[in-house]
């Protein structure tokens, strides 16, 4: 399959002595951000990946540059534990699998560039890779959070009500997005790359092929990353389209077979099913509020349905 992760399989990474990683108080690891024109953003998560509790001489951070239009390392402060590189392939994913290929560690963590990890991210990632017998992939909370919590746009309210539902993912979908993802360099040994051809959800094409090939995932409260909510209907739309993206190439045979998405949770087809599913939501407590998200579930299933009509025509996947 031309671009498939099977071409990627081992990702071309060398010889990196294993350490007995159970017992080993403190595991080497490095942290994968890819970053596409998002410098403002990038600055926030690498100054919280400089506050982490875990020990600086055991992680390292590789920002995969994916045709930012600025030279990323003014940002980099000196920082001897942080790299930098550049992946010229278009893709979030082809930039994680650069990642991979450059990183030393032994446990591999993922983040993007517009998320900021709680000070106590790696540490709690990897405690719950070590102390959870089997486990070879821990997805971690994804905390949305508003511009200003007492003016909700629409678009806010419905994020902070919808967006990054991780817990489910993993329960449900079996994977976890890789905003806040940590798991084993010899996992991807095993299990390949991201599908890189992927423009969206290649993060839950790998983690249903790991699944598939018997690998354990594991939920983790305790381990998280804060992401700023979508505050207007163009970036709300804009992911929509990428999301049917990537839905449409798998669909197509790319990658995975991909998981059934008919669930009321998961499924763009179930605009009125969603609004009664939330309608007790301790934000939907006024029907001004109900209206609004009900309206933007309505714009999201007509976004949905007209992307899956442009790509049926031949149309190409959106990458932003």
């Amino acid at each position: 399959m031309k671009g498939s992760y099977r071409d990627e399989k081992a990702l071309g990474m060398g010889e990196v002595p294993v350490e007995a990683l159970v017992g080993a108080r403190w595991p080497r690891v490095s942290i994968v951000v890819p970053a596409f024109r998002q410098v403002v953003a990038l600055s926030k998560c690498l100054a919280a990946l400089a506050r982490q509790t875990y020990p600086g001489t055991r992680y390292e951070v590789i920002v995969v540059d994916n045709e930012t239009p600025f030279d990323l390392t003014a940002i980099a402060r000196g920082s001897l534990r942080l790299r930098f590189a550049r992946e010229c392939r278009p893709g979030s994913y082809a930039a994680r699998n650069r990642g991979i290929v450059l990183a030393l560690g032994n446990i591999i963590g993922f983040t993007d560039a517009d998320c900021v990890p709680a000070d106590t991210w790696i540490e709690s990632g990897v405690r719950a890779l070590l102390e959870n017998s089997g486990t070879e992939v821990v997805g971690g909370r994804v905390t949305v959070f508003p511009e200003d919590a007492t003016r909700l746009t629409a678009v806010e309210l419905h994020q902070l009500i919808r967006a990054f539902p991780q817990d489910a993912f993993v329960r449900s979908l079996k994977f976890a997005t890789t905003a806040n993802l940590f798991t084993y360099r010899r996992t991807f040994e095993r299990i390949g790359g991201f599908e890189a051809e992927l423009m969206s959800g290649g993060d839950a094409e790998w983690g249903q092929r790991f699944h598939a090939a018997g690998g354990k995932l594991l939920y983790s409260e305790l381990t998280e990353v804060k992401h700023p909510a979508r505050r207007t209907l163009r970036q709300l739309i804009r992911q929509r389209r990428r999301t049917m993206g990537g839905r449409f190439q798998r669909r197509q045979g790319v990658g995975h077979p991909p998981h059934p998405l008919d669930g009321t949770d998961f499924s763009y087809n179930s605009p009125f099913r969603r609004v009664a599913q939330h309608a007790s939501h301790a934000l939907l407590s006024r029907p001004r509020d109900m209206l609004c998200f009900g309206t933007v579930e309505l714009l999201l299933y007509a976004v949905a349905k007209l992307e899956m009509a442009r790509l049926s025509l031949g149309g190409k996947p959106a990458r932003r």
